[in-house]
Parts: C-alpha cells; sequence; structure tokens
C-alpha cells in the first residue's frame, strides 16, 4: 500500500464558492509512515471551525445505495465482475472504470465503519479504539501512528490524503507518498492508474469546479486556502463526499476529538456540504474526474426499433479523445433488399462522457422525398449500449418504422463471422416494415 502524505484539513466539505461547498477542517501537511513521529507542516483552521464540523452527522451509505456511473449499483457490479484477478483479460475501458470506482466504493465503506475499527487498550499512550481516528500524516491503517513525539496517542488512523490512497489501493492502484496538492494532480493520478494494466485505458482529467449535481461517483474533490494551496482532499461516492477530517493541534482536548465519531474517515453528505463552514477559508479548488478512453474499434448495429436484427453491422473506429467530432458513412440494404445510404454525425462530449448522433438516411427509391433524419444520445458508462431508440427529426413518406443503435466496444465483443450472420438472418423473419420505401 502507498499513503500519500498531506493531513488533512478537517471538515472539508462546504462547497460554497463555485462548487457550492466551502470546506473546513484542521490542518494539512505532510507526515511520515506508520510509526514514526513526524513534523508536519501546514495551517490549522480555527477551532470555532472545527466545533462546528464536530456537530455535522456521519451520513453512511451501503454499496447497494452507492450508484456508479453506468447506473449499476457498486454491490450488483462486484458481484457481477467477482474479484480483482477475475477482471483481466476481458474488461473494456468503460467497464473497467467503473470496476475501479465499485472497488474504491468498497474500501471506503470499510474505513468509515466505525465497528470495523475495534482495537483494544495496548498501553503506553496506546488507547482502546472504536473505528479509526484523525491522525495528522497517517498514511496506513496496520499499525499506529502519530505525527509528532509527546503529541497525540498513538492510534490507528489517516489524514485526508492517506485516506484517499487506501481507497485507491483498493483498486490496485498506488498513488505516491506525498501531499493532497500532489495527489489531485490528473498527471499524477493518470500515471498511478495507467500502472495496473487493467485500467490502461484510464486516465484522469481536472474539469474544474462543478456544481453539486454535477458531481458524480469516483470524482476526486479538493479543497484549496486563499493562496491557492490544496489543503484537503476526497472522492464523491454517491450521495457523499468521504474523506479524514481533523486537527494537527497537540491540545489534548483536540487529541481526544480526533478520536470521536465525527473526526478521522467518515463522510458527509452532498446536500449538506453545501451549506457548511462558507467562511472557513478554503475554497473548491476543482474536481479531477476519471475517463474511459473512448477511441478504439467498435461495432455499430442499426435496425428498425420493431426488427429482430440489423440492416446494418459493421466495425467503426472512434477517433482520439482529442477529437469530439466524427462521422461514419454506409451504404446498406433495407429489409425489403431496397439500396439506402446512412450518414452518422457522432458528437463527444468528454466532460460528461457523451456521445450523440444524428442520423441521414437517403433512399433513392423514394420517388417523393429520399431523406429522412433522426438523433440519438447516450452516455458512454457501458461498453455496450444495448439497444437504444432514436428520436425522429424528419420521416419521409417511404419510411416504415423508426431505427434503433446499439454500440459495442470489440475490446469485449467481437464481430459476427458471416457465417453466423447469414444464419441470424434466416431464423429472424421480419414484419413488413422498413426504413424506407418497399419494393416495386
Amino acid at each position: 500500500m502507498h499513503w500519500s502524505k498531506l493531513c488533512c484539513r478537517a471538515y472539508a466539505l462546504s462547497l460554497l464558492v463555485g462548487l457550492g461547498i466551502a470546506v473546513s477542517t484542521a490542518s494539512c501537511g505532510s507526515g511520515g509512515g506508520a510509526s514514526a513521529a513526524r513534523v508536519a507542516t501546514g495551517d490549522s483552521l480555527p477551532d470555532q471551525v472545527l466545533a462546528g464540523l464536530d456537530e455535522v452527522p456521519h451520513f453512511p451509505q451501503t454499496l447497494a445505495q452507492i450508484v456508479l456511473p453506468n447506473g449499476y449499483s457498486a454491490e450488483d457490479f462486484l458481484a457481477l465482475w467477482g474479484g480483482v484477478d477475475g477482471a483481466s483479460g476481458e474488461i473494456g475501458p468503460q467497464d473497467a472504470r467503473n470496476l475501479m470506482i465499485a472497488w474504491m466504493c468498497s474500501r471506503a465503506n470499510e474505513l468509515v465503519d466505525r465497528s470495523q475499527w475495534i482495537k483494544p487498550d495496548e498501553g503506553a499512550g496506546r488507547p482502546a479504539q472504536t473505528g479509526l481516528a484523525y491522525v495528522f500524516g497517517g498514511k496506513g491503517v496496520e499499525a499506529r501512528s502519530r505525527y509528532q513525539a509527546n503529541c497525540c496517542p498513538w492510534l490507528y488512523g489517516l489524514d485526508c490524503s492517506g485516506f484517499l490512497a487506501q481507497v485507491f489501493a483498493a483498486a490496485g492502484v498506488v498513488l505516491p507518498v506525498g501531499p493532497a496538492s500532489t495527489q489531485r494532480s490528473a498527471a499524477v493520478l493518470t500515471r498511478a492508474i495507467k500502472a495496473k494494466s487493467t485500467f490502461s485505458r484510464l486516465y484522469a482529467e481536472d474539469v474544474g469546479v462543478l456544481a453539486v449535481n454535477e458531481l458524480e461517483t469516483g470524482d476526486v474533490i479538493y479543497w484549496n486556502d486563499a493562496a491557492g494551496r490544496t489543503k484537503h482532499i476526497g472522492v464523491v461516492l454517491g450521495g457523499a463526499i468521504y474523506q479524514s477530517n481533523g486537527s494537527s493541534s497537540c491540545d489534548a482536548e483536540q487529541c481526544e476529538r480526533n478520536q470521536g465519531p465525527n473526526r478521522g474517515p467518515r463522510t458527509l453528505r452532498l446536500e449538506q456540504a453545501t451549506t457548511f463552514f462558507s467562511s472557513s477559508g478554503l475554497t473548491v479548488g476543482g474536481v479531477v474526474r476519471i475517463f474511459a478512453e473512448i477511441s478504439g474499434d467498435w461495432r455499430f448495429r442499426f435496425r428498425c426499433q420493431t426488427a429482430s436484427f440489423d440492416v446494418i453491422d459493421a466495425p467503426i473506429r472512434f477517433p482520439t479523445t482529442a477529437s469530439n467530432e466524427f462521422q461514419v458513412t454506409e451504404q446498406f440494404l433495407d429489409y425489403n433488399q431496397q439500396p439506402l445510404s446512412g450518414q452518422f454525425l457522432f458528437s463527444y462530449d468528454k466532460v460528461d462522457n457523451l456521445l450523440s448522433c444524428t442520423i441521414h438516411i437517403s433512399s433513392p427509391n423514394c420517388a417523393v422525398n429520399p431523406f429522412r433524419s433522426e438523433t440519438f444520445a447516450v452516455r458512454l458508462d457501458r461498453d455496450d449500449t444495448g439497444y437504444l431508440a432514436t428520436t425522429e427529426i424528419y420521416r419521409n413518406s417511404c419510411a416504415g418504422c423508426l431505427a434503433a443503435i446499439r454500440l459495442q466496444n470489440l475490446e469485449t465483443t467481437r464481430l459476427p463471422s458471416q457465417v453466423d450472420r447469414l444464419l441470424e438472418l434466416l431464423q429472424s423473419p421480419e414484419p413488413m416494415v422498413a426504413l424506407g420505401p418497399t419494393a416495386r
């Protein structure tokens, strides 16, 4: 495991400026490993901010309640894919992204569940614990730690960057040992994620300050002070921000509070976070989102919505992630063997992971007007979209049905052989409906 080194700035969850959430907590800084004394640096927030934070309740969630970007619950998706090693080989980039986030959810829930961290009194300043504590400079949970000699007791606990490193470690992603200002770097996150072969098609990008309703599960969120220095970091999972907050003070009362239920690893409800600690001196610096590359080989399928097989079943190649518009042109036969020409104009919004398409179909044998147009939009949170109904823009008099499309990433699927295709056509008689004109 690998724990980045910055302590956490206690509460951290009021996204008020820009994101609407401002933060509050105690200080962050750099610290050492599990059982060594350490000297930390960083600025502490006022005691009244911490006092306010201590009144904010923990917001527990089950894995069944946390919805991944692909619409599955974390619980269902983990059950679908099984263990870590079972995901190698056949998994596509979108499924890999969601699986990584699901593993992060599982570990995060373990860390914030105080009932899973009951430790006995071990004497000599090593008190009994129920739940992980906040430890400034704490990066691991295998041993007790404290950041400075003659300060707080030796405790099992984490600071904010230690917590985030633990969460990513559950997916086999090794974050660097360093402060939150390092962890929130999109370049640093990308290198760490790509180091695991299962996630080679994933990357991180700082998408700036987002509104609360634009946040999604898996987003890394960080807060800056007035000088632009990153002081706190956490991760959005479901309807909460998971983080570790507490004080770096050696004051006996603060040391005691750092062991309490409102310090250390815990969750804060997104909606509540928008109203707390707007005057804390921290503002949301940005959000780092994990993306899956959509570039590469895909399978494109096109049919009538009422049909059971496709009139287009062809490979397409998406451009690099730097491009957001491309087009595909296909000549094909209708269900009644009439020739049709299709132009598919794609546009991809990377931040929203939204692929939209305008479809133009030309029916040369249509005597009145040969053209029809339809559109669709889909979030590419899965490597197989399933069949999606299009929305009509204009339908000519010759068209007998609206269309449906399907996109599949060829890293996990293959085009059927020609023999398989012919068998499918022979075994699937179609109703008397067509995309274009009927035969004359």
